[in-house]
């Protein structure tokens, strides 16, 4: 959803984003050309995607015009949000790799190495100063984010590792993860 829970985003593999009000269920715009994964910016305005076709793109929200496509994943992006401040995008990629962007300029910032397998969420912190991202190594990395030091990696799971999140309070205190082990930690 974006900030004011009026409209809602989604990604689908027919190669659209859309974009919903809530309300009515009315489609107000699409967006073509990316399949995985779409998000909001914390102010509503922008609306960035992830795709098999291994970019990256930001969007205007209200005219749905593309403004940016961010290119260096070297697989299919599986995940990209925006950072609590909207400054900058985590992305999660089939490469095992997380990529920090610039949000205005699309200048990639980092490059966030150490998952085996598939990275298939990254998200930040609520302080934006921390990553988590969830792999089908079976493992959740806690990362810095602005210095790309790998800080954690939780382990527990039995099987592939499809999300994980941090906690909404302040501090983010807490991950929620979810598996195909048919468990959430």
């Amino acid at each position: 959803p974006d900030p004011d829970g009026k409209r809602i985003v989604s990604a689908s593999l027919d190669k659209t984003v859309r974009v919903w009000d809530v309300e009515t269920g009315e489609m107000l715009q699409t967006l073509e050309g990316h399949t995985s994964h779409a998000a909001f910016s914390p102010d509503g305005k922008r609306i960035v995607s992830a795709s098999s076709d291994k970019t990256v793109r930001i969007w205007d929200a209200e005219t749905g015009a593309a403004l940016r496509t961010l290119e260096g994943h070297t697989d299919w992006v599986t995940s990209a949000a925006f950072s609590p401040d909207g400054k900058r995008i985590v992305s999660a990629s089939w490469d095992n790799t997380v990529h920090i962007w610039d949000a205005e300029t699309g200048e990639a910032l980092q490059t966030l190495e150490g998952h085996t397998s598939v990275v298939c969420s990254a998200a930040f912190s609520p302080d934006g100063k921390r990553i988590v991202s969830a792999s089908t190594d079976h493992t959740i990395r806690i990362w810095n984010a602005e210095t790309d030091a790998a800080l954690r990696t939780l382990e527990g799971h039995t099987n592939e590792v499809y999300s994980a999140v941090f906690s909404p309070d302040p501090d983010g205190k807490r991950i929620v993860s979810a598996s195909l082990d048919k468990t959430v930690r």
